[in-house]
C-alpha cells in the first residue's frame, strides 16, 4: 500500500504541474462561468399564466394573483391573443375575470397540455373570492343599513359562501406539454457542464506532456499502476468541478437541484471521467482526436434532455442521447 500512495501523490503533484491540465481547467471554469452569468434565469416552476382581467374586481383579483411567485403573470387586454398564446405553448393556461354579475365571472381557457391548470384554478377561483369579499360585505351592509364589525361579517362571509366553479372552455389547438427539466435554465446549464467537462479531460490527455507508462510497466506493482493514476486523475477532477459548484452556487442562489444531487453528481462525474481520459491517455499527441470533441459537445447538450425532450426526437436521433453525458446527469439528479 506504501507504494500505491506514493504513487498517487506523485501523480496528483504532475498534475498540479501540467501546463495542459491547468490550461484545460482554466478554460473549462471560464466557460462555465460564463454559461452561469449569460442563461437567463426562472423562476422555479416556469410555468406562465394569461390573465384577462375586467373591471375593478379583475384588477383586485391580478394584484392578488401577482404575489404570488410560484408562476410568472402575463396580463392581457383581449382574449383573442392570450387564446393565441396558450396554442403555440406560450401560456399554460389562461382566464378571463370578468364582471362580478355574471352567473360564472371567472373562465379557464386551456388546452389537454394544461395538466396544472386543475391547481391554478383554485389559486385564481381563491383570489377573485378575496378580491369580491369587501364588495359583498358592503353591500351587505348597505342593504340592511347596518354599522358593526366588518373584520366578523368577513369571517361570515367567507365560512357561509358557497364554492366558486369556473366555466372551463377548451381552445382547439395543440400545444406541447413542457418536459419537467425545462422549467428552469439550470438543468440546461449542468448539461453543458458535463458536456463541456468531459470533453476538456479527453482534450487534457490527448494533448503532449510526460508520459511515464513505459517507467510503471518495469514495476511489480500493476494494480496500483493502473488504479493510483486514475484515481489521482480523478482526484484533479474532482477539484474542478467542486470549484465549478463553488462559482455557481454564488451567481444562482437558488439551486434547482438539491445539494445531495449536486454533490453525488460531482463525485461520479470525476470518477467516470477519468475513464475516457485514461483511454485518450493512450491516444496521447494524436491531437486530430481532438476535431471530434466539438460536435460530442453538441450532441451532448442537444440530446441532454434539457433543451427538447428525447421522446419527442425522432428515433435514429433520440439514439444519440446514450452518448450524451448530460443525459446521464440530468438523469441521475431527478431521484432526489
Amino acid at each position: 500500500m506504501g507504494y500505491f500512495w506514493n504513487l498517487y501523490w506523485l501523480r496528483l503533484k504532475a498534475a498540479f504541474r501540467s501546463p495542459a491540465r491547468l490550461a484545460c481547467v482554466a478554460v473549462f471554469l471560464i466557460l462555465v462561468v460564463s454559461f452561469g452569468c449569460l442563461l437567463p434565469q426562472k423562476g422555479p416552476s416556469g410555468l406562465t399564466v394569461g390573465i384577462f382581467p375586467e373591471e375593478e374586481t379583475g384588477e383586485a383579483a391580478l394584484t392578488i394573483l401577482e404575489g404570488n411567485g410560484d408562476y410568472q403573470i402575463a396580463v392581457y387586454q383581449d382574449l383573442e391573443t392570450m387564446e393565441k398564446d396558450i396554442l403555440t405553448g406560450k401560456l399554460h393556461c389562461g382566464y378571463r375575470i370578468g364582471k362580478a354579475e355574471e352567473p360564472q365571472p371567472v373562465t379557464v381557457y386551456n388546452t389537454e397540455a394544461s395538466y396544472l391548470r386543475p391547481l391554478l384554478d383554485q389559486l385564481v377561483l381563491s383570489a377573485y373570492f378575496e378580491a369580491m369579499t369587501p364588495h359583498i360585505a358592503q353591500d351587505y351592509l348597505e342593504q340592511r343599513n347596518l354599522k358593526g364589525d366588518i373584520t366578523a361579517l368577513l369571517e361570515k362571509q367567507r365560512q357561509e359562501a358557497k364554492p366558486l366553479e369556473a366555466d372551463i372552455r377548451s381552445v382547439q389547438g395543440f400545444a406541447v406539454p413542457p418536459d419537467t427539466t425545462s422549467q428552469s435554465v439550470q438543468p440546461l446549464l449542468y448539461a453543458v457542464l458535463a458536456s463541456l467537462f468531459l470533453a476538456a479531460a479527453v482534450l487534457e490527455a490527448l494533448l503532449p506532456g510526460e508520459d511515464c507508462r513505459q517507467r510503471l510497466r518495469l514495476t511489480a506493482h500493476p494494480f496500483a499502476n493502473a488504479v493510483s493514476p486514475a484515481m489521482a486523475t480523478a482526484t484533479v477532477h474532482l477539484m474542478a468541478l467542486l470549484a465549478a459548484e463553488g462559482v455557481l452556487s454564488v451567481i444562482l442562489p437558488d439551486p434547482y437541484y438539491p445539494l445531495t444531487a449536486r454533490l453525488t453528481m460531482l463525485i461520479l462525474l470525476a470518477f467516470v471521467s477519468a475513464v475516457p481520459a485514461a483511454v485518450a491517455g493512450s491516444l496521447r499527441g494524436r491531437t486530430a482526436i481532438a476535431t471530434l470533441l466539438p460536435p460530442w459537445v453538441l450532441i451532448g447538450v442537444f440530446c441532454s434532455g434539457a433543451l427538447i425532450d428525447t421522446a419527442h426526437l425522432p428515433a435514429g436521433i433520440g439514439l444519440l442521447r446514450f452518448l450524451s453525458p448530460g443525459w446521464y446527469v440530468l438523469g441521475w439528479m431527478r431521484f432526489f
